[in-house]
């Protein structure tokens, strides 16, 4: 597997959330919600399947629908992103690992 440094990890992980996550609905009030946005995903927490609402870039997912993000708040995922690149870092061979035991469980359960 690959060393990365700090700086090529930052990019990497900038580039993917401005591509996927930054984008901006001007279009949209704070109080619309996305009606043709989101749709859901199982996914596995704790051992148990899970449905999970996957809302388009710019957008989160309160409770049952997709809400447009303030720029504040972009701001500021965006500066987490940075730190959590640093956490990562150290916990990688604990994530492949758990990653690992993921998939084999999915591919058992034929997702």
């Amino acid at each position: 597997m690959k060393q990365y440094t700090e700086e090529e990890l930052y990019e990497m992980i900038e580039s993917y959330y401005n591509n996927k996550h930054n984008c901006i609905y001007e279009e949209l009030s704070e109080n619309q919600s996305l009606d043709e946005g989101g749709e859901w995903k199982v996914v596995w927490r704790k051992g148990k399947r899970q449905r999970k609402l996957m809302c388009p870039p710019g957008t989160k997912a309160k409770g049952k629908v997709c809400k447009k993000m303030s720029s504040q708040e972009r701001m500021k995922r965006r500066k987490a992103l940075r730190r959590a690149a640093k956490k990562m870092k150290a916990m990688m061979t604990r994530v492949l690992k758990k990653r690992k035991k993921s998939l084999k469980k999915r591919k058992s359960a034929g997702l």
